[in-house]
């Protein structure tokens, strides 16, 4: 006995787990601004990463913002997954993912 999936199932069982929303929500045009500002903030977040090990506070001196110390330990890997997060939604707009498999 053959058991066969339902059109789709592999794909969206493919998904699970991906942060790119469905194709329909944005407009191709919407994702050129998500990748530049993605790279933008995963490059603040190296800065931030590094500075923190130089001993650089780039919150407290550069900005002049003042950070919880629960907070301020972990800005620069939330800046770095944040700016991720925008450059692969990004890149999944722009690029058609092949659905012929």
């Amino acid at each position: 006995m053959v058991v066969e999936a339902a059109p789709g199932a592999l794909h969206r069982a493919a998904r699970i787990g991906t942060f790119a929303p469905p194709r329909h929500y944005f407009k191709e045009s919407q994702a050129v601004p998500l990748v530049i500002i993605g790279v933008v903030v995963f490059a603040f977040g190296v800065i931030d990463l590094v500075g923190s090990f130089a001993g650089l506070d780039v919150w407290g001196e550069w900005i002049q913002v003042d950070l919880p110390e629960a907070i301020w330990s972990f800005t620069a890997y939330i800046e770095l997954g944040l700016g991720a997060l925008l450059f692969k939604v990004g890149m999944n707009m722009r690029q058609p993912k092949n659905e012929s498999a």
